[in-house]
């Protein structure tokens, strides 16, 4: 069961309603899952968010192959993370 309810059109305060509308035509639908899912309830994050991404993937001029080790290392840094131990 999800934690966060899925956006609707109607969850969404109409202030940051052409955002939600920008952000699920450009995706295809409203994200069921992922980051996006949660992402979705505020809208605007999601559209500044995706913006970032985009700059980060097409226009850095860091050579391609850089940009991917760094996926790569960023997406495994959560796994190397020493478990803290308390003692009871």
């Amino acid at each position: 069961m999800a934690r966060v309810p899925a956006a609707t059109r109607e969850t969404i305060p109409q202030a940051h309603q052409e955002a939600f509308e920008a952000e699920v035509q450009s995706r295809g639908g409203v994200p069921r899952t992922g980051p996006g899912s949660i992402m979705i309830n505020s809208p605007e994050a999601c559209r500044r968010a995706a913006h970032l991404s985009a700059y980060l993937r097409r226009e850095s001029t860091l050579p391609p192959h850089v940009q991917e080790l760094a996926m790569l290392v960023t997406a495994r840094a959560p796994c190397l993370q020493r478990p803290v131990l308390r003692r009871v």
